[in-house]
C-alpha cells in the first residue's frame, strides 16, 4: 500500500468509527466542505501543516499515526472534543441562522399551545350535542 493510500485509508476508517462528519472535520481544522472532501477522497493532495492540523484534532501523534510505536496514544480526541473544537469555530452567522430556526420552532409550539388551550375551553363548554333528525 502506497503512502497516500494509506494515510488517506485510516483517515476515513478513523473519522468513520468515531462518527465524526467529514463537514464537521474540515470545520476543525479550518478548511471548507469542499476542500475536506477532496483531500479525504485523494482528488487533492493536501499540505503538511493541513495534515498536522488533521492528526492533532483525531489526537494522534505521529508515531501512533503510522503505527511505529506498540503503545496507543493516550490523548485520543474524543468526539465531543472534536465537536467543541468545531463549535468554537462557529462564526456569528451560523448562530443567526440557529437562532432563526429556533425562533420559528418557538412560534410554532406557541401557536399548538393556543389551539391546544382553545380545544379544552370549547370541550368544558357544554354545547348541546346536535341531534340527528
Amino acid at each position: 500500500m502506497k503512502l497516500k493510500q494509506f494515510v488517506l485509508s485510516k483517515l476515513n476508517t478513523t473519522l468513520k468509527r468515531r462518527g465524526i462528519k467529514k463537514e464537521d472535520f474540515g470545520k476543525a481544522i479550518g478548511v471548507s466542505k469542499s476542500s475536506i472532501y477532496t483531500y479525504l477522497d485523494g482528488t487533492t493532495d493536501f499540505s503538511f501543516d493541513v495534515f498536522e492540523k488533521m492528526l492533532e484534532n483525531l489526537g494522534f501523534t505521529l508515531d501512533v499515526f503510522f503505527e511505529f510505536s506498540p503503545k496507543p496514544a493516550t490523548n485520543v480526541a474524543s468526539e465531543q472534543e472534536v465537536k467543541y473544537k468545531v463549535l468554537k469555530k462557529v462564526d456569528d452567522s451560523d448562530i443567526r441562522i440557529l437562532r432563526t430556526h429556533v425562533e420559528g420552532l418557538i412560534r410554532e409550539i406557541e401557536t399548538k399551545d393556543k389551539i391546544i388551550t382553545l380545544l379544552e375551553q370549547i370541550a368544558r363548554t357544554n354545547i348541546p350535542e346536535i341531534k340527528e333528525y
